[in-house]
């Protein structure tokens, strides 16, 4: 029986969490004699062991390679390449490969195990769950979102950027989205001067229902008139809905863009009554967050009362979540008929957080 030296090198131990990938551990040896005389190219059987200690404990795991190549005496094998089960070892503590070399290439001849069992200690191994080889503690679910490629919503807070480390260059263009960062988690520490711009700020969400940053904006009243003693009554379309973080929300009435006329008013032609009208924003819990109040003034022989949409401005003290708003009118009058008309004409609502 030949006798062989192995001169070994593991370059590398990392673990692939996504299955079906195996964990692989890339393996480099060099054959010689015992004069150190590289061995001859050909193919061998290779016969790989990890076990608990450095002489005898348990067998973890084993693996054959046939056919292996030796060229000048260097061989290059990915270990755990046949037996995937090498992705269930635990490398969070030091483990040792052990390795026959099946010299003749006959299996039923008895080939001994070459000692020392070279040593795969943990400082070589990245394993998610431990938590000493984390990125300062963090793994990465704790970082990306389900698989995704951006930071887990709220994960970026105060105690994981050091002060002064935000530079404008380490900042992608519309990369900074508030759902990803905690309340209050940035503050002028943790900036270098001048290192927010325009570029470095995602565009806010727009639409009758967004999320935390967005501004909400509903669809068009139209040309919406009701009969005063019909009493009060929602507006249609004036209803949005928007996530936030506890700030104070901020509601308002505008033109809705179009080249119409655009105001909320009282009219009262065929049967003159001092009136006016209430303009009202209620949350989806039913609170009333606002109303204001249109009075119609006397024009000869009837009361009229027109104002622009902007005149209506609502703030609304509410806790975090996401609520619902829609805009109430309701009459102001001594005397409410079906000749009183209350009328909201192509008007927005638009709901934002400060």
């Amino acid at each position: 029986m030949n006798k062989f030296f192995l001169t070994c090198l593991l370059l590398a131990a990392f673990a692939v969490n996504a299955a079906p990938a195996p964990t692989l551990i890339p393996f480099q040896g060099r054959l010689t004699d015992q004069q150190g005389v590289a061995y001859t190219t050909g193919q061998y059987t290779v016969i790989f062991n990890l076990y608990d200690q450095a002489v005898g404990g348990n067998v973890l795991w084993t693996e054959t390679h046939q056919k292996v190549g030796v060229i000048n005496g260097t061989m290059n094998v990915f270990l755990g390449s046949i037996n995937t089960a090498l992705a269930g070892v635990d490398f969070s503590q030091a483990r040792y490969l052990g390795i026959t070399i099946d010299a003749d290439n006959t299996p039923t001849t008895p080939d001994p195990e070459m000692v020392p069992r070279q040593m795969i200690i943990p400082a070589i191994y990245t394993k998610e769950s431990g938590n000493s080889v984390k990125l300062a503690g963090f793994g990465w679910s704790d970082l990306l979102a389900n698989g995704a490629t951006n930071p887990a919503t709220g994960f970026i807070s105060g105690t994981k950027i050091a002060t002064g480390t935000l530079p404008g260059t380490s900042l992608a263009d519309g990369a900074i989205v508030s759902d990803k960062i905690a309340l209050g988690a940035i503050g002028t520490n943790q900036l270098q001067d001048g290192s927010i711009t325009l570029q470095k700020l995602a565009a806010r969400q727009v639409g009758s229902n967004v999320d935390i940053g967005g501004v909400a904006i509903s669809s068009s009243s139209g040309q919406w008139q009701r009969a005063a003693n019909l009493g009060a009554a929602e507006v249609p379309n004036l209803v949005v809905s928007i996530k936030t973080t506890g700030r104070p929300v901020i509601a308002l009435l505008v033109p809705d863009g179009s080249a119409q006329a655009s105001f909320i008013g009282f009219n009262d032609i065929l049967q003159p009554v001092a009136g006016g009208v209430y303009v009202g924003l209620k949350r989806d819990d039913g609170q009333l967050v606002g109303l204001s109040l249109i009075e119609a003034s006397n024009a000869g022989n009837d009361y009229r009362g027109y104002f622009p949409p902007g005149a209506h401005c609502f703030m609304d003290l509410t806790g975090p979540g996401t609520h619902t708003y829609k805009v109430y009118v309701s009459p102001y009058s001594t005397g409410s008929s079906a000749s009183n008309v209350l009328i909201v004409n192509n008007t927005k609502l638009i709901v934002y957080e400060l």
